[in-house]
């Protein structure tokens, strides 16, 4: 009773947008459990290279495996939000690798060359350094300051 006069009080136009906002700020305050999906049951089969996908009450996020030549394999994480909106931030992509990989994994945004691009689903994609290519990184991009 409570929300029809006060939709009557400031309009329905106004108190849906209300509502709405009221909506998004509680989704953006609860960010609840990572739990495992089944991602082999949903309609769309998705590629094989896809090992697992975990889900909470923001995020979408796929793990695959990649191999390389460079320290061990890394594992990538594409992150995407259930509103599809695309509005991650850098704070999020941080507790999510933390969360799903590990406080002191390293992890590297991925962007790919135009040729490669295939972006209609608003997904983020961060790979998951093996500890020696981290370190290898890390420490070859300091300059060397000879202290003598």
């Amino acid at each position: 009773m409570k929300e029809i006069n006060e939709s009557r009080k400031i309009g329905n136009h106004q108190f849906r947008r209300k509502a709405a906002k009221s909506f998004r700020e509680m989704v953006r305050e609860e960010w609840g459990q990572w739990e495992e999906c089944d991602i082999f049951s949903q309609r769309m089969r998705p590629p094989e290279s896809i090992r697992q996908a975990f889900k909470n009450n923001r995020y979408l996020v796929f793990t695959t495996l990649v191999h390389n030549d460079f320290g061990g394999p890394m594992t990538r994480l594409m992150i995407r939000r259930h509103d599809e909106s695309g509005k991650v931030t850098w704070a999020d992509k941080q507790r999510i690798k933390n969360e799903l990989c590990g406080e002191e994994t390293t992890a590297i945004e991925f962007y790919p060359s135009e040729t490669e691009l295939f972006d209609e689903a608003n997904i983020y994609h961060l790979l998951v350094l093996p500890d020696t290519l981290a370190k290898r990184l890390y420490f070859q991009s300091i300059p060397r300051v000879d202290l003598r």
